[in-house]
This record gives C-alpha cells, sequence and structure tokens, in this order.
C-alpha cells in the first residue's frame, strides 16, 4: 500500500470514529465570560468574534476514567 492509500485510510477511520463518537463540550464558565467581555473591550471590539466562536464551542468535557 503507498503512503497516500495509507494516509487516506488512517484519516477515514478517524473521520469515522469522530462521527461516532463526537467530542463532549460543557459552556464557559462566567471567568471566561469575564475575561473576554475585558478583551473585547480593551480590543475596542476586536476580540467579539473570537469570544462568539469560543461561546458557540464551549470548552472540551474533562476526560473522565
Amino acid at each position: 500500500m503507498n503512503p497516500i492509500a495509507r494516509y487516506r485510510a488512517l484519516a477515514d477511520r478517524r473521520m469515522d470514529y469522530l462521527d461516532a463518537h463526537p467530542p463532549k463540550r460543557v459552556p464557559l464558565t462566567a471567568g471566561q465570560h469575564i475575561l473576554h467581555l475585558l478583551l473585547t473591550v480593551f480590543t475596542f471590539g476586536l476580540w467579539a468574534p473570537v469570544w462568539f466562536i469560543r461561546a458557540m464551542h464551549g470548552n472540551r468535557a474533562p476526560v473522565t476514567r
């Protein structure tokens, strides 16, 4: 199997795994929202898109074993 085909097979397997097991997310904490608010104010609104994206995606959930 050539390297490109091997890479493609691994990528397909990874995508199948992510489709079956999406990463769990938790909302941002109040402290994180305050930090993003301050960054948005001090950068005259330039940080607002980053804040919006982070708020929509949230944080990764902690791994429990």
